[in-house]
């Protein structure tokens, strides 16, 4: 079921499948931009792992445990928990479905609050268990670009709030981390020029970077603006290869697996562990200005 949300600024529209952001629209222009190849990877909500694992598998406690890029939660309908206008919360709970793949009872809650122009996400994870659960979290959202009609997706560029000097972690051919990090040059600090030939051996994947990203043109004054104060990565991606025009912006607290092991899920990289009967929460925004 397709959910509106509405406010003096924004339209949108959710979807209790994957409690998936589908629409974004600003003085009815649409930004966002949506994949209905699901079954394909594309997950708006990364839960609970982000990426590939090392040929689909990880390990728990000596077991072996199976999952598809992404995690699961884009096959999972939410149960929806409050609805009003400006905002909606949904929560999916640990089941026989899911404890196939993932050995671990949680309760995962995601809420969507528009504020003025700026739509609020935030995450809660929940241990049900009796024991630490393991888990990567992050989303998937993805804008048209170019905004305006007439530009090109060359015209555009990604802007960091602040310089930094960033690093990137490199993928191999196989779109596992390959191990190697390396400093990543950005003019004036925090400027990135984007182009189709910059995703053509897939997702930028930075760390060390300020915790809010613009993708903006000097032809237009419209951009959005993602902000992830508690993800400490974000990735770049579109479609390698090719000139379609759109560009994800990805905040993680997680990664990919790397190239050369399987994953023991209790020491993977970026991994979150969350103590029995305890609770997470992290929340970033989408702003359209």
């Amino acid at each position: 079921m397709i959910y509106n949300l509405s406010n003096e600024t924004l339209s949108v529209k959710v979807c209790d499948t994957g409690a998936a952001l589908i629409s974004i629209k600003r003085h009815n222009k649409e930004y966002f931009r949506r994949s209905y190849d699901i079954l394909d990877g594309w997950a708006f909500n990364l839960f609970p792992i982000i990426g590939r694992l090392n040929q689909g598998i990880y390990t728990y406690q000596g077991n072996i445990y199976k999952m598809q890029r992404n995690g699961f939660l884009h096959l999972v309908d939410f149960d929806l928990v409050e609805n009003n206008q400006d905002a909606i919360s949904f929560e999916s709970k640990y089941n026989d479905y899911t404890l196939n793949m993932y050995p671990f009872k949680f309760l995962l809650n995601v809420t969507y609050n528009l504020i003025k122009n700026k739509i609020q996400i935030a995450y809660t994870v929940i241990n049900l268990d009796d024991k630490p659960i393991y888990f990567s979290l992050g989303a998937k959202p993805g804008f048209n670009a170019p905004i305006r009609y007439g530009l090109d997706f060359d015209d555009y560029y990604i802007k960091f709030h602040e310089p930094r000097s960033i690093a990137r972690l490199e993928l191999d051919s196989s779109y596992l981390l390959s191990g190697k990090v390396t400093p990543f040059e950005l003019m004036e600090g925090k400027i990135l020029p984007l182009s189709h030939r910059l995703f053509d051996n897939d997702a930028l994947i930075f760390e060390n970077t300020s915790r809010a990203i613009f993708l903006e043109t000097a032809l237009d004054p419209k951009s959005v603006k993602i902000s992830y104060p508690d993800m400490p990565y974000v990735a770049l991606w579109k479609t390698p290869k090719t000139t379609a025009p759109f560009l994800c912006i990805e905040p993680w607290a997680g990664l990919p697996s790397h190239s050369l092991k399987i994953d023991d899920i209790e020491s993977k990289k970026g991994v979150i562990c969350l103590d029995e009967k305890q609770e997470y929460k992290n929340i970033w925004s989408i702003e359209i200005n």
